[in-house]
């Protein structure tokens, strides 16, 4: 039973003075709590903390007793004439001690018994103090907040233990003059409740201070090698030689030009006298941020900008040579440039080898991380299976001839088969992963299957285990990966492209995830109630899928933000907090992302929410014949938004793959590739604050199903999505007015399907059952209260 309500207009305060997930510097802490092997390590960053070791990748439940009822219940208190009398409760400061226990309170979360803290108080006390020649490990200065802002103070050479000078303790008085002091923070506290790999990450990242890198001296070692082979540009791409999104740290080329760039899009183009970086709208920002002055910014696709960075060279080049190592560009792109080039006397040259790397001095080595099967529980179907359906699939396809051409084709034009380059396809196909790319269980390897053989080139010292003999039964044959090239000139290979999309197990996967979401979900907010300052990257929810974004303030703005240890904002209690997080499990990828705001959000905040609310349940909810493309759907996502004048400079939503990496297409919300049954995309419309103070996104992942109409004309033809994130959607910040009668009955009965899906994982954790029970529950939007007040349904 839950403590009982307040009354209509006592609200309660807070101390405007942020707790920090931080150790005592007190011998009697360091000896009494910190666990065994905990180590506070010194850092640069002042808001470095230690966690204690969790045993598992699990939550640990806090220590509070949820089902404990205060056995008082406070009285009302009456004035003489009967009425009844406002009096402040026990969770203010200089309070009248209440005789009900003073467990419970109308505060923003339960704190410790007061006796606890006096007991702790008493024990501080009486150690004896330490001598001033003692080195001490620096401990992190709180912030004061003033006005929904934080400062850092530095007056004072004081822990989150107060100075006994400062302080008034508790006396016989019925009265205090001033704040009581915080108590210690134990390890029960905050710092059980981290998942494994976040305490491992806390006590080891080693993550400098950003610094942007100066490019001087590389771009002049780039420019060097250029003059020798004659060419006024080069072009290096974000991708690998596979055409990956997400690369190995050796194949990250372009972060050697652009200096500290990370973001996944994007082409440096150097020529003799300057060097440009052209990317999409996602990371313009990042791009200005961390790149040094020998880059100038191209805004792909911005008002008067080339649309990309084919259409950039178009309009410069004049008898030019345009270097690009050829494994990094796809053959269609390549032709298409030459088309529009050679009008203007200019020409791609392919140089011999990659200039990025003759001028790479440190270049990282190749992975040789071994391959491992995966197992056909998660997979559905062998890879014989698969590689016999892309046999029937080459055999189909049409003869390479002219449309004028008359009598049979001949056997150069037909196609004996498929070489597949793609690092996701090829895992796929053969039921392999490896561990090559980071956050992406994929491995280097090319894959050549025709009528009658099939032949994987891969690096042969990742090749252990049981993984020849696995090979072997399926009379897949083995060459080196550098044996690709020979391959090709030997023309033993067939044209042909081909792409697979999986819907196996998903939905185990993402309530896997959903458990994860609402612990962590649950741990946050309860820290950020009890007045703890957590930075972004402590909140990070870190799943091996890609590097997460925790992302507060204008940080949110930012489609692929990802924090710094020693450089992450404290969440802000103003503003939205968006995180895009999950994990990669062996039967899905996960890809969910929830914007939650832990304060009082502003009508503008609730006004771009709902619509983004609004845009997210109408792709959710759309009917659509076989045939219909996501970039014919994408408007929906958008309505809501451009009623307001609201729009997002990117896609509405991508594919993913079942435990292979989380951006694969070639359909998606941007494509014009038909959706057929069994693919699998994000559902994820944005908004962000015009002056780029916030940002908020809501995104889910849903299937493509087959569905049953009314009409059902043109028969069975009819299809639909199943969400598979299974992850509330908060509501504070939902304007109920806005939403239709069916836009509230789909809201609840999400939340209220994460709740019974959910509870049977999670009914042994309190804290995380309270949470997601409290948000299915929960009305929508802030009510109106008396003399303009807002009440929140919490």
């Amino acid at each position: 039973m839950p403590p009982p309500p307040p009354p209509p207009i006592c609200f309660p305060f807070t101390s405007k003075k942020g707790r920090r997930l931080s150790w005592s510097n007190s011998e009697m802490s360091r000896a009494s709590y910190a666990p065994e092997g905990a180590v506070r390590q010194p850092s640069h960053w002042s808001g470095s903390s230690v966690a204690s070791k969790a045993p598992s990748l699990a939550f640990t439940l806090d220590s509070e007793r949820y089902d404990e009822v205060p056995s008082i219940i406070p009285q009302v208190q009456k004035s003489p004439d009967g009425k009844p009398k406002l009096v402040r409760g026990n969770t203010m400061t200089g309070t009248k001690k209440s005789t009900a226990s003073s467990k419970w309170g109308y505060g923003w979360g339960i704190g410790k018994k007061d006796k606890m803290k006096e007991a702790e108080l008493e024990r501080e006390k009486s150690l004896p103090s330490q001598p001033e020649s003692m080195t001490n490990l620096p401990l992190y200065q709180p912030p004061i907040r003033r006005d929904s802002k934080t400062v850092r103070s530095n007056d004072t050479k004081v822990s989150h233990r107060s100075q006994q000078s400062q302080q008034t303790y508790r006396s016989n008085s019925s009265r205090s003059t001033a704040p009581k002091p915080r108590p210690p923070l134990l390890p029960q506290d905050s710092s059980s409740t981290l998942v494994g790999s976040a305490f491992e990450r806390k006590i080891t990242d080693n993550d400098p201070p950003f610094e942007k890198r100066d490019t001087t001296q590389p771009l002049e070692d780039l420019r060097k090698l250029m003059v020798k082979e004659n060419l006024d540009f080069y072009v290096v791409p974000s991708e690998d030689a596979h055409g990956s999104e997400y690369v190995a740290h050796s194949d990250k080329r372009r972060s050697l030009s652009p200096g500290d760039f990370a973001g996944t899009a994007g082409q440096a183009i150097i020529t003799k006298t300057n060097a440009y970086l052209i990317t999409d709208a996602r990371y313009w920002a990042q791009a200005r941020e961390q790149t040094d002055h020998n880059w100038e910014i191209v805004q792909a696709g911005a008002r008067g900008q080339p649309r990309d960075w084919i259409e950039w060279l178009e309009d410069r080049v004049q008898t030019s040579r345009i270097g690009i190592d050829a494994r990094m560009v796809a053959h269609e792109k390549a032709a298409l440039l030459n088309s529009r080039i050679n009008s203007k006397d200019s020409k791609l040259v392919f140089p011999p080898q990659n200039l990025v790397d003759l001028a790479w001095k440190d270049k990282p080595p190749k992975s040789l991380e071994p391959l491992y099967v995966h197992g056909i529980e998660y997979t559905g179907r062998d890879a014989t299976y698969k590689i016999a359906k892309i046999r029937d699939w080459i055999k189909q396809y049409p003869p390479a001839v002219s449309s004028f051409h008359k009598g049979p084709p001949k056997p150069t034009d037909l196609h004996v088969g498929t070489l597949i380059t793609s690092l996701p396809c090829v895992a796929y196909v053969l039921n392999l992963r490896g561990s090559d790319v980071p956050y992406n269980p994929l491995f280097h390897a090319y894959l050549f299957i025709g009528l009658e053989s099939t032949i994987v080139f891969v690096d042969s010292s990742k090749v252990t285990r049981d993984v020849p003999d696995y090979l072997e039964k399926m009379n897949v044959q083995r060459r080196d990966y550098t044996e690709l090239w020979t391959f090709l000139r030997k023309r033993e290979w067939g044209e042909g492209k081909v792409s697979f999309y999986r819907h196996i197990g998903f939905s185990r996967a993402y309530i896997r995830d959903g458990v994860a979401y609402v612990r962590w979900l649950a741990w946050l907010e309860s820290k950020l109630a009890e007045g703890y300052d957590i930075t972004e990257y402590e909140a990070e929810f870190h799943g091996p899928r890609y590097e997460p974004t925790s992302a507060t303030g204008p940080n949110g703005a930012l489609p692929h933000y990802t924090p710094k240890k020693g450089t992450a904002r404290l969440i802000e209690r103003d503003t939205p907090y968006v995180n895009d997080s999950g994990g990669q499990y062996f039967d899905g990828t996960c890809d969910t992302t929830r914007t939650l705001h832990f304060g009082r959000p502003s009508p503008e905040q609730c006004d771009a929410y709902t619509r983004v609310l609004q845009g997210h349940i109408a792709i959710d909810s759309a009917i659509f014949p076989e045939g219909t493309s996501g970039h014919q759907l994408d408007v929906l996502a958008r309505k809501a938004l451009w009623k307001d004048g609201m729009n997002y400079a990117h896609g509405t939503g991508h594919g993913f793959g079942s435990f292979l990496t989380v951006h694969e297409g070639p359909h998606g919300f941007s494509s014009n590739i038909p959706l057929d049954p069994g693919h699998v995309i994000t559902n994820e419309p944005v908004s962000v604050n015009i002056e780029g103070k916030w940002g908020m996104r809501i995104e889910s992942a849903l299937a493509v199903r087959r569905v049953k109409t009314r009409g059902e004309i043109g028969g069975d033809v009819w299809l639909g999505f199943e969400r598979l994130t299974c992850v509330p959607i908060q509501t504070k910040m939902v304007k109920e007015s806005m939403l239709t009668k069916e836009e509230k009955q789909w809201l609840k009965e999400h939340n209220q399907r994460c709740l019974e899906k959910l509870t049977p994982y999670i009914k042994d954790d309190k804290r995380a059952m309270k949470w997601l029970k409290r948000e299915a529950d929960r009305g929508i939007g802030i009510v109106a209260g008396p003399g303009g007040m807002s009440i929140d349904w919490d």
